[in-house]
């Protein structure tokens, strides 16, 4: 017998046990490999979400609507207040951030308003057909009909009522 207790038939400090040892411990660093890309991603996620958020309330602080938040962020404008800024100042003239300009109302010195007799008549025309429910269409039908005159031949007025799509039974 010798001076060292151990026993040839364990081998649990082996080669075997060792090779098992590696590859489990590997199995673990390619999970938490796998749990740190995910985090990375939702961190990713979040980041994006907080800056469209960011984005979209300075944009509101500076009177622009809030839906160009995704333009700048795709834009790559700073979530600061100078950022935005500088973004709208560079975006100006490309979007329309802003209500439409108050229209030029010209009016005569009486105060008369500055419209034609023929629009004005043709506007009061518009008016009462669309109160009267008859469509322009079926005035041009009508009116074309008016203009038939009345001393052709049967065969020639069913032919010009078909040419304007007026059906017959």
């Amino acid at each position: 017998m010798s001076d060292f207790d151990y026993d040839d038939n364990d081998q649990s400090n082996g080669p075997k046990a060792l090779r098992e040892l590696v590859e489990k411990l590997q199995k673990q660093v390619k999970d938490h490999e796998k749990a740190l890309e995910a985090e990375r991603a939702e961190k990713a996620t979040l980041s994006a979400q907080v800056k469209k958020s960011s984005l979209a309330g300075l944009l509101k602080a500076a009177g622009v609507p809030e839906k160009f938040a995704a333009r700048a962020d795709k834009d790559g404008a700073d979530a600061t207040e100078d950022g935005v800024k500088a973004w709208i100042e560079e975006n100006k003239d490309f979007y329309n951030f802003g209500a439409a300009p108050a229209p030029v109302v010209v009016a005569d010195p009486d105060g008369a308003p500055n419209v034609s007799a023929e629009l004005e008549q043709a506007l009061r025309a518009s008016q009462s057909l669309d109160a009267s429910g008859v469509t322009p269409s079926e005035v041009q039908v009508t009116d074309r009909i008016k203009s038939i005159p009345l001393n052709i031949s049967e065969a020639e007025l069913l032919k010009q009522f078909e040419d304007l799509g007026v059906g017959i039974a």
